[in-house]
Order: structure tokens, then sequence, then C-alpha cells
């Protein structure tokens, strides 16, 4: 597997994001404060940020990395999402 490091400014300046290959060929992305929950995917921005338009830019790149690759995103405050992934056996 890899790890690599994503510039996904927005939430702050230097924030940075992980797209992780594993071991059985699979990607994910950690978004980390990048994108705190599914509403945030939906349209409705994180309220922490220092520029709105680079949120707006990093969210889209992670996106397309989701779409492009089909890695989900595991977003960084959404205990509904981590509670239901992880019986899925998705990691494996």
């Amino acid at each position: 597997g890899s790890i690599q490091v994503l510039s996904t400014p927005g939430h702050t300046l230097g924030h940075q994001s992980l797209k992780i290959k594993l071991a059985s060929g699979k990607t994910m992305v950690l978004s980390q404060d990048a994108i705190w929950m599914q509403e945030n995917m939906d349209g409705y921005p994180a309220g922490l940020n220092y520029s709105v338009q680079d949120y707006t830019k990093s969210v889209n790149r992670l996106k397309f990395i989701r779409d492009l690759e089909g890695a989900p995103i595991f977003y960084g405050h959404d205990q509904d999402q981590w509670a239901k992934r992880s019986g899925d056996g998705w990691y494996k």
C-alpha cells in the first residue's frame, strides 16, 4: 500500500488530506477537516474556513479523486459514517 499527502487548503492554509492505497488495491481518501460531514458534501460548507473559495476547490478535488478512482471519502467528524462503514468489510 501507499499514502499520498494531498494539499487541501480551505479550513486552514496548510490543511492536508490523505489518499491511501491499501494492499488490496482499494483506494480511500481521509479528508480530515477538508470535509467534516456528509452535509458538507451536500453543498453546505463547514463553518470554520479561512477561505471558502479554497475550501470549495479542495472539496471538488477530493470528489474528483473519488469519482476517478472509485475511492470513498471518509469525513473528519461524521461518526455516523464511521459506524456504518466499520461493519461492511470495505477496509479488507
